[in-house]
């Protein structure tokens, strides 16, 4: 994985940790992390998939984070939505 891959999936790591939080707060508690653990199993197997042709050649790690950062960046979206939803917009 390149340097500039590696900061951005950090960076939407952390948001997405922050936006669960959040989350956690409006909704009910035990939902929410199964669903946030459920995520994380299908983006596993999701770019695992995505990087799959690539095996053990040099873009494969690229490939992979590549994935995971469109992923990320779409469940943030995704939660901050729903918490629009559950906070009545504020």
């Amino acid at each position: 994985m390149d340097t500039c891959a590696a900061s951005e999936l950090h960076e939407l790591q952390v948001a997405l940790h922050e936006t669960l939080v959040v989350q956690v707060r409006y909704s009910v508690p035990k939902l929410a992390l199964a669903a946030e653990s459920a995520f994380e199993s299908y983006e596993k197997a999701e770019c695992s998939e995505a990087s799959a042709p690539n095996a053990g050649g040099s873009i494969d790690p690229l490939i992979y984070s590549e994935c995971e950062i469109k992923l990320t960046r779409q469940r943030i979206q995704q939660m901050r939505g729903d918490l629009l939803g559950l906070t009545g917009g504020h």
